[in-house]
């Protein structure tokens, strides 16, 4: 056995296919080329495989040096979850200072709201800021009623003034004027009691500005309102002529008359009235 060669050659299907689709003629020897053999040594682990038949074994076709360390890997994934954690923590300490973010700017927002939606010196309880002209009374609130109401030829002296403010007793008072036999008033404010019934005394530029309205009162002297920061000036009643349709004046020392806006009068066609509420 010696002489023999240990290598075995055999023979591809491709090759025997071709010899089944073509066979020769029986008196010739079929022949097969030769480079359509492969060899197999026995004494090699190596194997030279048919192309046409599929490797049944696939883990042999994966590299040795392809397997990836499993100290590596675990310490990969390690890495991995300590950064999704930090992620996680940053995102929630975003999430927090965001929300104390907005919780101080509502506790700034709030109070602007508060002081640009009301008017100066105004709780809420006053339904009308300011002077107001033409001024219906049905559009008041309910809880305001007509407690007086004269000709401005009606003087207003200290007697008077008592029996009207014993009337019109409640904590809101509105001064109007208005044309006689007119439900309309041209015009008219209201602020609270202590606001209205400010003293002057005597002193011709006393105002208590208060609802948007200059207020002033004296039971000797005059009693009336401006618009808003506009100055007055107490000839006894307001003269001033700035903004004239916006003032009131009642004279309050036992003589008739004064203004209902722009116009002065002392007769029977102009009226005086006061509404009051709680």
């Amino acid at each position: 056995m010696a002489g023999y060669d240990q290598t075995i050659h055999y023979i591809s299907q491709q090759a025997f296919n071709y010899a089944g689709q073509y066979p020769a003629p029986t008196q010739y020897m079929q022949s097969i080329p030769t480079q359509q053999l492969y060899s197999y040594n026995l004494n090699q682990q190596t194997s030279y495989l048919d192309p046409y038949v599929p490797n049944k074994n696939p883990k042999q076709n994966v590299p040795q040096d392809t397997n990836v360390n499993k100290a590596q890997t675990n310490n990969l994934n390690s890495q991995t979850k300590r950064s999704q954690i930090c992620t996680k923590r940053c995102v929630v300490m975003c999430l927090i200072c965001i929300g104390i973010l907005l919780l101080i700017a509502a506790a700034f927002t709030v109070p602007l709201v508060v002081i640009l939606t009301l008017p100066p010196d105004s709780n809420g309880s006053l339904s009308l800021y300011g002077v107001q002209l033409n001024l219906n009374p049905s559009s008041l609130p309910n809880s305001w009623s007509q407690c007086y109401t004269a000709t401005y030829a009606t003087s207003m002296g200290t007697t008077n003034l008592n029996t009207i403010l014993s009337a019109c007793n409640k904590n809101m008072l509105l001064l109007g004027c208005r044309q006689t036999g007119n439900t309309i008033m041209d015009v008219a404010a209201m602020g609270y009691r202590a606001d209205v019934l400010y003293n002057c005394a005597t002193t011709s530029n006393c105002r208590n500005v208060a609802n948007g309205v200059g207020w002033y009162y004296s039971d000797v002297y005059s009693w009336g309102f401006a618009n808003g920061t506009d100055s007055v000036t107490r000839s006894i009643c307001d003269t001033s002529s700035t903004n004239a349709g916006y003032r009131l004046c009642w004279h309050t020392e036992n003589i008739d008359g004064y203004r209902c806006g722009s116009v002065i009068t002392y007769g029977n066609n102009y009226e005086k009235v006061i509404y009051h509420s709680n």
